[in-house]
């Protein structure tokens, strides 16, 4: 409960509106890929008390009443993200291309196209896109596969990682730092930490070679291949 005070403050004091949103997504998700279901009504009446006293008040959440006038800077940054994709569809430009379009068409000064679709093209283009696809659609079926059979608790936890940066993918675009890249990298990983206890098992099993004297049971026992 002290680290979830903890990390709610400071979600406060960064002013990041979105994020809330992402994190009321991944948690319901995770409580229901879990079967926490009581806890899942929980949170969601709780949220949407929230939802009612924001509404009634909206200055309690820093920026809010912003979100109108933000929207509109969004389209913008899109827009000048979508020329920069124009003029190398294929290839893209390399990492953090937006910063050397906006000045070409006089856009919005950011760092990144603020949509994680849109950024990937721009600086990695089809081709990048495509490998991308490709190897997260294996990642991801082997995690689903995980995630609703029998270690259904340690990979929801990277099932929920994994959505809460696809949500927040559509308005920013957090992941592409070294510090939260890092992170999304060492959670991910640990999908295949059960892999070589399986494949170990599965590949090989434990047979000790009679010992007819007591040289032969001296003998360490072998493993040996199906």
């Amino acid at each position: 409960s002290g680290t979830i005070a903890a990390n709610l403050v400071g979600l406060y004091l960064c002013e990041c509106r979105t994020a809330w949103t992402v994190i009321f997504a991944a948690v319901l998700m995770m409580l229901f890929v879990n079967k926490r279901y009581k806890a899942l009504a929980i949170q969601m009446v709780v949220g949407g008390c929230a939802l009612g006293v924001l509404y009634l008040v909206p200055q309690m959440l820093p920026r809010l009443t912003q979100v109108g006038d933000d929207f509109y800077v969004r389209a913008s940054i899109w827009k000048t993200a979508l020329h920069g994709i124009s003029q190398h569809p294929l290839l893209g430009q390399g990492g953090m291309t937006y910063m050397q379009v906006f000045p070409q068409v006089g856009g919005l000064a950011t760092a990144h196209a603020h949509n994680l679709l849109l950024d990937i093209l721009l600086n990695y283009g089809l081709v990048g896109l495509g490998l991308l696809v490709t190897y997260f659609s294996r990642f991801g079926k082997k995690l689903i596969t995980q995630c609703f059979g029998r270690d259904r608790r340690f990979f929801s936890l990277i099932l929920c990682f994994a959505a809460a940066v696809m949500i927040h993918g559509v308005l920013d675009v957090t992941i592409f730092w070294l510090q939260t890249g890092l992170m999304f990298a060492i959670v991910c990983g640990g999908i295949g930490c059960f892999e070589p206890g399986r494949e170990e098992a599965r590949l090989y099993h434990y047979h000790p070679i009679p010992a007819p004297n007591y040289t032969m049971r001296r003998l360490q026992p072998h493993y040996r291949k199906k």
